[in-house]
């Protein structure tokens, strides 16, 4: 039989109201239309959608509470850590706190913390370079993060200055600096500079600043910005300044800078 003439016989005996429609014959519509248009059993898909939704249900109710032991994890690996960080067991620090982030920790703390701790371990390993660049990655991180986090761009301009234009006995023989170790002691005197109008009162941006000015030639600059040192200290601590360490200090530095600049 060809096919027009069985479609034209199974479209009779569907239109033939007094026929009654053989179960083949309606399950074959039912695949028909099923392969057209889906599921045409109305009752049926109702009931269907009411499982589902109950079983998408569980599933949310299921992720809600990983994320929530996720999130968990996360902290407390954030807080051992930090916990580590204060101990100086640098290693320690680094393997939580990455499991942190690795969790979904991102908080600009967390990120400078470990930029302090891979900081930490590059100095101790005389400025390995992959981990002083893991430091400056995260002290990046926590910058952007929260713009406000000065303490991050200072402890960055620190691993410029000292980690990456530091001289390194074992790969740099001699005191002249490259073309590469200069560039990145400027770029952390401009990030001083940059902060320290921000932060008039504080005295570590300062000492830090002067002793770049001092340690690059920039005498002049020196002596005054520990001057200004010295008159800070005396404003905020009047009956005390001349006691302080970092008031003899800064003290001390003038008067070697001087000598040497006569």
């Amino acid at each position: 039989m060809s096919r027009w003439l069985l479609t034209m016989t199974i479209l009779s005996m569907v239109f033939c109201s007094s026929c009654q429609i053989p179960d083949w014959l309606a399950q074959w519509q039912k695949k028909q239309l099923d392969k057209r248009f889906g599921r045409t059993d109305v009752e049926t898909q109702k009931s269907d959608i009411g499982e589902w939704q109950k079983e998408a249900a569980e599933y949310e109710n299921q992720l809600l509470k990983e994320i929530d032991l996720q999130t968990r994890a996360a902290l407390v690996n954030r807080r051992i850590g930090s916990a580590f960080a204060e101990l100086q067991s640098y290693e320690l620090c680094i393997r939580h706190l990455e499991k942190a982030v690795l969790l979904g920790d991102n908080d600009a703390q967390t990120f400078y913390r470990l930029g302090l701790c891979y900081g930490n371990l590059a100095r101790r390993q005389n400025w390995d370079v992959k981990l002083t660049r893991a430091a400056e990655e995260n002290f990046i991180k926590s910058i952007h993060l929260e713009k406000n986090l000065k303490k991050g761009q200072y402890e960055l301009a620190l691993l410029y200055f000292h980690g990456y234009a530091g001289l390194n006995p074992y790969r740099i023989l001699g005191e002249t600096l490259t073309v590469e170790q200069r560039s990145f002691q400027l770029k952390a005197i401009e990030l001083l500079e940059e902060l320290l109008p921000l932060n008039q009162n504080d005295i570590n941006i300062r000492f830090a600043l002067a002793g770049m000015y001092s340690a690059t030639g920039r005498k002049n600059e020196s002596v005054s910005l520990y001057s200004e040192i010295l008159k800070a200290l005396e404003t905020m601590y009047p009956d005390t300044f001349s006691n302080r360490e970092d008031y003899r200090t800064a003290k001390n530095n003038i008067a070697l800078i001087q000598n040497k600049i006569e």
